[in-house]
């Protein structure tokens, strides 16, 4: 259960009125054979502060005229009012927000916020909390729903006495009406002095059980008593000595599982003494369990249950069950915790990864180098924001990580690398109570904002894999985790193909994205109409895909009119969709004059390498250096966005100083960033350094176009590895109830220039729309690989995130982000291109460009439909072209050494130098009409 999810009314947050000096909070137990039950539990802001008048507030009530008067209206707000409901708010324009006064703190606290407010437009509001400018990064957002009165109470950091409040109420239009807004000084729990993870006590007799080529070794003493061998080498061990700490009316009580007590915090003056003991054994040879009893002082009876058991394929399944027989308000409990990479390697590491959050070479976790603080810091991060619930460590060509099975926000899950929260000596990972879900606790903080209750006889249960092997990355223990947890069912893309793609049309004729014979790249402030060959084939292609005759007609009238306005022989580089397929100059013609636009603009690419092959990012002139923080001016995926331009133009022109320069850069991408992380791909917004989606499909097209000119498996295979980098970007398991979540992408492991948006846990679908559109071209020439599943669920996730009919301006558009727990579209309304050139495949529609590398004869091929070689011999080459324009269109060929012989259907062609033949790169154009049947003699 959420915060927003415990009401006593519609729209209200259960909770204390302002002044109680309490917070209440909630878990979901998992318990066996009553799964789902719900227990509620009250949270005191700390112990011994029951009292509100020990806490400093400032309550505006604006049913009061007078405190309607401390506010202002700043932006598309009509003047304020006060009305016997509250402050009454009358949205003007898009982009509607007003503010308050100073708050006038006693000192630096952190607080909590209370609202209440009515709202005819449901949506996000936000509230800015800043001291001379409203900033991004210092605001909190929460979803309220429209024409229902509706409560919220909101963590904000430490703020300073001078502190002012904007509120942005949610929506573009009508009213809202704030009834008050109430700031309150908020006790943050102290943690305590955490104990340094003890080496485990691996005396005679030792329980030791296999899995592959992993041992575990456990001893006697009880949780956390044993260590990981992968190929002979520990790789990892346990905390034996791990606190847990729950609050009992003036006093925090911190113990341990083998009875040693920690201090008592918080004014308390009983004793933290506990008893326990432990019990180890081996069952059935493949098994190992533990049983630990505590008795708390208190007299609460604690019990604790682990289960390890070995399997061939190299995993240890884990099962880990706790509960207490009395009622407990809980700060911290541990359910398991892993230390890895102690030993020899100590912080080192050759790769991590925290899967939607962290993807590491041998540098720290919860850096500064793409996000700020305090969004650098996701040591416990909200649940949401983890696409697969899997973290891994890498050092001396081995993997160790933990896959554990999802159950809501109830357990939180831990990563720092290195471990700077226990100061082990090497990485921690780790699962405790109570959970994340972005409001219960910081991010950075092993205790919550206040205690949850365990309530007693209740069992929390945390189900898992430990995994380990070889390898010197971190895709070998991706590729494991998804054998153990299998690929997800393919969300429902709630559309029919049909529906789909009238929808598409719609978008491309009726929304805001149109103006006249002119395409917006998005609707957004900044984004200009502009002539869209993209728009205007996929119109012509949509035509023949709808039922509704004047449909039809309308796509068939504004294509012709929207290709008119781009200038010939620049048709493929006027498109404005994030995904571009060279089919205009199939289509409308002028294959020859595009040809040597490519290979102009190729060449012009070429001269941004540095002499020795490399790339390096240089910021523009005014800008920010997005480099600062990165340990090179290089990137991979930077540096692969050019070199996979460069090789598609040389597949295109067939131009051999193209196809040798591209390859040549080809082999120092590969040189420099092989088995290394994809970064650096949109550095017009993000840190050269962040971890980046767009960056693997980059990687994964380049090396796909080396494979296609050479035939060398090697670029196969790298192209493979780039593809499984970019998996850690997808959500694999479900974030959020609602239909939105699998296979949706977050783009980056970063913030926009550092600070705000940050994107963690915020899917931003065109970029893994063009990550999958590279996941179809690998799966052409890798058919038993997983991309085309995982192609597939992106792109239908894509159609899921897609605005509905019903949105006049944004109705067939793609939403820049999407918002996962408000389940709610936002941003700019991108083009249809992005999403229906994938979604052609998704839905198996008859392809709209095919390309065919024939290596024997030294052609390539590119086609507006499908093309099947029937004949390939020396000097004779037949081939049925399928295409699916009905009106007369364009082959391109080129590899011919000179001028062909060229039969249409069994009938000669006339093949004119320069109209369609040219030297210079052996191409040739055909024009076809239908199903044709192309002879070729005596090219070479």
């Amino acid at each position: 259960m959420k915060l927003s999810e415990m009401r006593d009314e519609p729209g209200a947050i259960r909770g204390l009125r302002p002044g109680a000096g309490a917070a209440f909070v909630s878990a979901s137990i998992r318990v066996p054979g009553h799964l789902g039950v719900l227990v509620a539990a009250i949270g005191w802001l700390a112990a011994g502060t029951g009292v509100g008048a020990e806490l400093w507030q400032r309550r505006f009530d604006f049913r009061e005229e007078w405190t309607v008067r401390e506010w202002e209206p700043w932006h598309d707000l009509a003047p304020l009012r006060a009305t016997a409901e509250g402050m009454e708010l009358r949205i003007t324009g898009g982009d509607p927000y007003c503010g308050g006064p100073r708050l006038g703190l006693p000192g630096i606290l952190p607080v909590w916020l209370e609202l209440r407010l009515w709202s005819e437009q449901g949506g996000t509001a936000q509230i800015f909390h800043f001291r001379d400018q409203p900033r991004e990064e210092d605001s909190v957002r929460f979803d309220v729903p429209a024409g229902q009165w509706y409560e919220a109470r909101l963590p904000l950091p430490p703020l300073s006495p001078d502190t002012r409040l904007r509120f942005d109420p949610p929506g573009t239009g009508g009213r809202c009406v704030l009834e008050h807004l109430t700031v309150i000084e908020r006790r943050v729990p102290q943690p305590p002095a955490w104990p340094v993870p003890a080496e485990p006590q691996l005396a005679a007799p030792v329980v030791e059980i296999s899995a592959g080529r992993m041992a575990l070794r456990h001893g006697r003493a009880g949780p956390g008593d044993f260590d990981l061998q992968v190929g002979g080498v520990r790789m990892a061990r346990g905390h034996p000595h791990a606190w847990l700490g729950y609050q009992r009316g003036d006093a925090v009580r911190w113990i341990s599982w083998d009875g040693r007590g920690g201090p008592s915090q918080s004014g308390g003056s009983g004793s933290s003494a506990a008893t326990g003991g432990a019990e180890v054994w081996m069952e059935s040879g493949r098994t190992v369990r533990v049983r630990a009893r505590l008795r708390d002082p208190d007299g609460g009876q604690w019990t604790l249950e682990q289960a390890f058991q070995g399997s061939d394929e190299g995993s240890f399944r884990v099962v880990v069950r706790v509960g207490c027989d009395q009622d407990r308000e809980v700060l911290h409990l541990p359910l398991f915790w892993l230390v890895a990479g102690p030993g020899d390697a100590g912080t080192n590491k050759q790769q991590a990864l925290f899967a939607g959050l962290e993807y590491l070479e041998d540098e720290p976790s919860s850096s500064t180098a793409d996000l700020l603080p305090p969004a650098s810091n996701r040591q416990v991060p909200d649940t949401a924001k983890l696409t697969l619930p899997l973290s891994v460590l890498v050092a001396r060509d081995r993997y160790v990580g933990v896959l554990w099975e999802r159950a809501g926000d109830e357990v939180a899950a831990v990563f720092d690398s290195p471990d700077r929260l226990f100061r082990s000596g090497g990485h921690l990972m780790g699962w405790i109570f109570p959970g994340s879900d972005g409001r219960l606790r910081d991010e950075s903080n092993l205790l919550p904002h206040g205690p949850v209750r365990l309530a007693a006889g209740q069992t929390l249960e945390w189900r898992g894999w430990i995994l380990g092997g070889e390898g010197s990355t971190v895709v070998p223990a991706v590729q494991h985790a998804l054998r153990l947890m299998g690929w997800p069912a393919l969300p429902d893309p709630g559309l029919s193909a049909r529906d789909y793609f009238r929808l598409a049309a719609r978008g491309w004729l009726d929304s805001d994205i149109r103006q006249g014979d002119l395409f917006r790249h998005a609707v957004w402030p900044g984004f200009g109409p502009q002539p869209a060959a993209d728009a205007a084939w996929t119109m012509l292609w949509l035509a023949g895909r709808v039922e509704d005759p004047a449909l039809a007609r309308r796509l068939i009238e504004t294509a012709r009119a929207a290709v008119a306005r781009v200038p010939a022989g620049r048709r493929n580089q006027q498109q404005v969709g994030h995904i571009r397929w060279p089919v205009p100059a199939l289509v409308f013609g002028d294959g020859l004059a595009e040809a040597r636009s490519a290979a102009e603009l190729a060449r012009a690419a070429l001269g941004e390498f540095e002499p020795d092959g490399s790339l390096l990012y240089k910021p523009r002139p005014g800008g920010p250096d997005f480099a600062r923080t990165h340990f090179s001016r290089e990137a991979s995926g930077f540096m692969a966005e050019r070199v996979a331009a460069v090789l598609e133009a040389a597949l295109w022109t067939g131009e051999p100083d193209l196809i040798a320069a591209g390859l040549e850069k080809l082999e120092v991408l590969d040189r420099k960033f092989q088995n290394g992380v994809p970064r650096g791909a949109q550095t017009w917004e993000i840190p050269l350094h962040t971890p980046d989606i767009l960056a693997a499909a980059h990687l994964v097209r380049a090396f796909v176009r080396g494979y296609e000119l050479t035939g060398e498996q090697r670029w196969l295979d790298r192209a493979r590895y780039w593809a499984w980098t970019g998996v850690p970007f997808v959500y694999l398991t479900r974030p959020v109830p609602g239909p939105v979540g699998l296979y949706a992408t977050i783009p980056v492991l970063g913030a926009t220039g550092w600070r705000a948006p940050v994107w963690l846990g915020r899917p931003v679908q065109w970029c893994g729309l063009v990550y999958a559109d590279a996941l179809w071209e690998l799966a052409e020439h890798d058919p038993q690989g997983p991309w085309a599943r995982l192609a597939r669920g992106i792109s239908w996730s894509g159609v899921q995130q897609t605005w509905p009919a019903d949105d006049r301006a944004r109705g067939g558009l793609l939403p820049d982000f999407y918002l996962l727990r408000e389940q709610r579209r936002d941003g700019p309304a991108i083009n249809p291109a992005t999403v229906l050139l994938p979604a052609i495949r998704a839905y198996e529609a008859p392809l709209a460009y095919s390309r065919c590398v024939v290596r024997s004869a030294g052609l390539r091929l590119h086609v507006p439909g499908t093309v099947r070689v029937e004949v390939n011999e020396a000097d004779h080459l037949v081939l049925r072209v399928e295409p699916w324009p009905k009106e007369p269109c364009w082959i391109l060929i080129n590899g011919c050494q000179r001028l062909p012989e060229v039969r249409r259907d069994g009938v000669p062609v006339e093949v004119r130098w320069g109209r369609d033949f040219e030297e210079s790169g052996g191409r040739l154009v055909v024009r076809v009409q239908g199903p044709t049947r192309i002879e070729l003699r005596h090219w070479r």
